[in-house]
C-alpha cells in the first residue's frame, strides 16, 4: 500500500516537472517572438531614417545645383526684361534671386551685359529686400575706399611720409565695415583691379536704389 502511494507522488512530481518545463519553452519562444518583433521594428526605423537622410540629402543637392548654373540666372534675368513682349512667360523665383544678389558683384559669374539688366530688375525691389541690398552695396563701396585710403598711406610709409596717428585712425574705419569671413576673404583675394570694378558696381546699385 505504501509502496503504490510513493510510485503515484514520484508520478505527480514528475507530471509537475513536466508541466514546468513546458511552461518555460512557451515562455521562452514567446520571449523570442517578441524580440524578434522588435528587432525587425528598430530595422524598419533604422531603414526610415536612412530613406529620409537619403531623401533629404537629394533635395538639398537638387536645390543647389539648381541655381549652380550662372546661365539659368542670366535666362532668368533676361526673360524679366522681355517680360511684356516676349513669348516666354516670366515667373519670379526667389532662389535665383537671391543668388543673383550674391553673386552679383562677381565678375565672372555676372558678366557686365547681364549687370545691366540686373540694376533693372534691383530697381523693382520693395521694402526689406531693396534696404538689405543697398546696405550692403554701401558697406562694399565703403570698404573699398578704406582700402583704396590705406594702399596709398602704404606708400607714402615706403617714403617716410606718413604720420602715425591718421594710420591708426584709418585702420580703425576699415574694421568698422568689415562683413562676414567669406566676404573678407574673398575680398582679399581679389586683384586691385577687380577691386575696382566691385566698386563701381556697388557705386550702380547705391544709385538706382537710393530712392524708391
Amino acid at each position: 500500500m505504501g509502496a503504490g502511494k510513493n510510485k503515484a507522488h514520484r508520478k505527480k512530481r514528475i507530471s509537475k516537472h513536466v508541466l514546468e518545463s513546458q511552461k518555460n519553452k512557451i515562455e521562452q519562444s514567446s520571449n523570442d517572438i517578441i524580440s524578434s518583433s522588435t528587432t525587425h521594428d528598430n530595422t524598419h526605423d533604422e531603414q526610415s531614417t536612412d530613406n529620409q537622410a537619403i531623401s533629404s540629402s537629394k533635395k538639398q543637392k537638387k536645390i543647389k545645383n539648381h541655381i549652380k548654373d550662372p546661365k539659368e540666372a542670366h535666362t532668368y534675368l533676361s526673360t524679366w526684361k522681355h517680360r511684356s513682349t516676349g513669348d516666354n512667360v516670366w515667373r519670379f523665383n526667389k532662389n535665383t534671386q537671391s543668388w543673383l544678389v550674391r553673386h552679383m558683384y562677381d565678375v565672372d559669374k555676372i558678366p557686365k551685359n547681364i549687370f545691366e539688366i540686373m540694376i533693372l530688375y534691383l530697381d523693382d525691389l520693395k521694402g526689406a529686400s531693396r534696404e538689405r541690398v543697398h546696405d550692403d552695396a554701401v558697406r562694399r563701396a565703403v570698404q573699398y575706399k578704406n582700402w583704396e585710403k590705406k594702399k596709398n598711406e602704404n606708400k607714402k610709409e615706403e617714403k617716410g611720409e606718413e604720420d602715425d596717428k591718421d594710420k591708426s585712425n584709418n585702420d580703425n574705419n576699415a574694421d568698422d565695415v568689415k562683413g562676414d569671413d567669406d566676404d573678407e576673404t574673398i575680398w582679399n583675394s581679389l586683384s586691385d583691379k577687380d577691386k575696382r570694378k566691385q566698386y563701381k558696381r556697388a557705386r550702380k546699385v547705391i544709385d538706382v536704389l537710393k530712392s524708391e
